[in-house]
Order: C-alpha cells, then structure tokens, then sequence
C-alpha cells in the first residue's frame, strides 16, 4: 500500500534523535508490580506460530520450554532456526492501568544483554494460548542510575513482530484490555511523496510510539514517533 504524504526532513531527524535510547518503561517489572517467572513456566511450553495477514500460522515460530530449571527456546523464522537461549517472563497484568501484559526477556545464546519483547495477552494467567508482541528493546543496562533499552527499529527487529498461536489452537479475536488501546497510531504501510522519498509506519497494537522507517534515495532514517491526541500532530 502505497499513500502520498508532506513531511518534514527536520521532523524526522528530531524523532528519530529522540529515540536513541528509551527508558526501561517497566519492562524489567517493579518488585510491587509485577510477577517474574524466571525457575519455570510450564503454560509457555510448545511451539507459538506467527500468523499472517489471514491469520493462517506460517513457518515462524518459537519453541519453548517451561520445564523447571530448564527455560530455554528456540526461534525459526521460515523454518529456518534464527537463535535459541534462556528466558524468563514478567507479567504485569491487564486492565486500564497496565501498558502491557507481560514480557519475554529473551537472552540469546552468543549475547551479553536481554531481548525484551513486550506483548500482550487477553488471559495470562489461565488459558494463555495466544500473545502479540507490541514492541522489541534490547536491554543495556544502567545509564545514570535509571534503566535504560534500545528499541529495535524496523530494520533492527530480532523476531517478527504480531499475533502467534500456540500449536493446535485457533485465533481468536483480542480484547485489548490494556491502558493505550484506544491510542491513534498511523496505518501501517508506505506514504510516498511526489518527488520519490518515502515513509514506511509500522504498529501492531497502539502504543505510546510506534515505529517509522524514511527513506530518500540512499539515504535512510529510522526511530518511533508518537501522535498527539488532536491526530494532527507526530
């Protein structure tokens, strides 16, 4: 899909600055406020397919294993293993208060620092048989006494980002009981300009930013972009 659009070239460098590095946003969990299952997860165990635009599950997918002592996965993205490691989960929880439901913070084997991949799931806790992943960070670390992660841009995403199913269960339609659900975010696809440069906006589920790719010639720029409640203003 291909859109025309006006924007400016210092907008985009501005956004795309600003989104060097982002606060952790809870993605660790605060002791009062969140769950980590960090020994064992038996509900996260199985193959998880990533769907595709007709919610058909596809040759990518992660393999995990929730057994105690032992949580480790393994990702394929079109049947072909990408990376596998150790991971761990920290639930947050749903509701008007909560910007998301949990977390897979995924150490890839061969790396020093977490993948954070932040989702969202209608029921965690009883019948968790689908999530989709909202955003993707890498956490690295301290700076300044506050945690800080890199958000994967565009180019950058380690795992495909959007709903998965777990083996043998069917799609079903989210409720998105979460705080920014009703957040407007630009439709995904490419906005082309009549002189040739190009915006590529690309968001899963609504979220305080999404993801946006600028491309003029050789040139490309990458960072997240938020909109003002007006919808007029990125």
């Amino acid at each position: 899909m291909k859109n025309k659009f006006a924007l400016s070239i210092c907008f985009v460098a501005a956004v795309a600055l600003s989104f060097t590095g982002c606060d952790f946003l809870g993605s660790i969990g605060k002791k009062d406020d969140a769950k980590t299952y960090d020994k064992e997860l038996p509900s996260s165990s199985g193959k998880w397919y990533f769907l595709d635009g007709e919610k058909n599950p596809t040759d990518t997918y992660f393999s995990f294993n929730g057994e105690e002592g032992n949580m480790t996965f393994v990702y394929y993205e079109g049947g072909e293993k990408v990376s596998d490691g150790g991971y761990r989960v920290v639930y947050k929880g749903n509701g008007s208060e909560s910007t998301y439901t949990f977390s897979w913070c995924l150490k890839r084997d061969g790396e020093e620092k977490e993948d954070v991949v932040i989702c969202y799931a209608d029921d965690f806790e009883t019948d968790f048989t689908q999530f989709t992943v909202m955003q993707e960070e890498k956490n690295i670390g301290f700076v300044d006494a506050r945690p800080r992660t890199h958000v994967y841009r565009i180019s950058e995403l380690p795992y495909k980002m959007g709903t998965y199913v777990k083996e043998g269960e069917k799609f079903k339609t989210e409720k998105d009981d979460y705080k920014y659900a009703e957040k407007y975010c630009i439709p995904n696809g490419v906005y082309v300009s009549s002189t040739g440069e190009s915006m590529t906006f690309f968001a899963t589920k609504p979220r305080t930013y999404h993801l946006f790719s600028y491309r003029n010639g050789e040139e490309t720029i990458e960072g997240g972009y938020t909109v003002a409640t007006d919808k007029k203003t990125i």
